[in-house]
């Protein structure tokens, strides 16, 4: 038993030995995350009530809904009991009650987000400081999907190169509410693909004060080295990309597809649909486009050596360029 552990380590034992097999993993992962950021040295004792409150406070200030928030809190107080059960943390830390301060706001709905134009995704691909964002940026381009789908993806079991296809679930896992689709493979991904992954994607250390994998640090670095706002976040790319397929005429059901909304019959219907040749072919082209227009407005997209297989279709670029000003 430790009366010094860490709450990084806490949240992350929580989530190996409880979290990480249920189907609810991803938002769970989420929430401690949160917990990680705000106290990213902290011990589990030293985050007592005042600390509690002002962190719940700072959750209501980003916009965050009462239930999210609350939701945030139990399951930091799950960890912290499962810890104790198992002789992991020797003492508690007191618990607010998370009503008494959440009853003293009146929440109001805030942004969290926005889409961006094509040079600004540009400029954060000119500041990104990693390969692994780059990728991941490229990712979310490509499949246009919800962020934690594309910090999952790693390409082994999910890229079909024969039917040209991306499985955004990952094979152990089973669909929720936030569905992951089966996407067109666009041409820049399938350059970076190799030995059943993208580009050694599922080979990459994480930092160990970041044990839930974000990538948040990075995105963050090269947002303020841009000039981006603090609105410019991973999902503003898959706002960004819903709004280029509208604009480039995609048809409706291709678009909705594409984004992983839900309808009756939808889960029959993809189990079918990929296997049409021309399945996605109008959202897949439109994405292609945007990563060519993107391709040539950032010399340090071009200078990536792992990116050498990709070919370049300038005549795609140039057809769409009215269309991305727009964007």
């Amino acid at each position: 038993m430790d009366d010094n552990l860490e709450l990084s380590v806490c949240l992350l034992e929580y989530y190996k030995g409880h979290c990480q097999n249920l189907t609810r993993a991803d938002a769970e992962a989420r929430q401690l995350e949160k917990w990680i950021e705000y106290f990213p040295e902290a011990l589990v004792k030293e985050v007592r009530p005042p600390q509690q409150k002002e962190f719940l406070e700072s959750l209501v200030s980003q916009g965050y809904s009462k239930s999210y928030v609350e939701s945030i809190f139990k399951s930091f107080k799950a960890a912290v009991t499962y810890c104790l059960r198992y002789e992991i943390l020797s003492t508690s830390v007191p618990f607010v009650k998370p009503t008494d301060v959440l009853n003293k706001y009146k929440l109001k709905k805030v942004e969290r987000w926005r889409p961006i134009t094509i040079d600004e995704c540009a400029l954060l691909l000119e500041n990104a400081n990693t390969d692994r964002l780059v990728r991941y940026v490229m990712i979310l381009i490509a499949c246009a999907c919800r962020p934690s789908a594309a910090i999952e993806l790693t390409g082994k079991n999910q890229i079909d190169l024969g039917l040209g296809t991306i499985t955004l679930l990952l094979p152990e896992k089973t669909q929720t509410n936030k569905y992951r689709p089966i996407v067109k493979l666009p041409s820049f991904i399938r350059a970076i693909y190799h030995d059943d992954n993208i580009c050694s994607q599922d080979r990459i250390e994480l930092h160990p004060k970041r044990p839930l994998d974000s990538i948040r640090s990075s995105w963050n670095t090269a947002r303020k080295n841009a000039g981006l706002d603090i609105l410019v976040t991973p999902y503003s790319i898959r706002h960004t990309i819903a709004r280029w397929l509208r604009l480039c005429g995609v048809m409706p059901w291709h678009t909705s597809t594409q984004l992983g909304h839900q309808k009756e019959g939808y889960e029959v219907t993809e189990l079918y649909a990929p296997n049409d040749p021309n399945y996605l072919d109008d959202a897949a082209q439109a994405i292609e486009a945007y990563f060519a227009i993107l391709y040539e407005r950032s010399p340090k997209l071009r200078s990536r050596e792992w990116l050498g297989r990709y070919r370049h279709p300038k005549g795609l670029a140039k057809d769409y360029q009215s269309k991305a000003s727009k964007v």
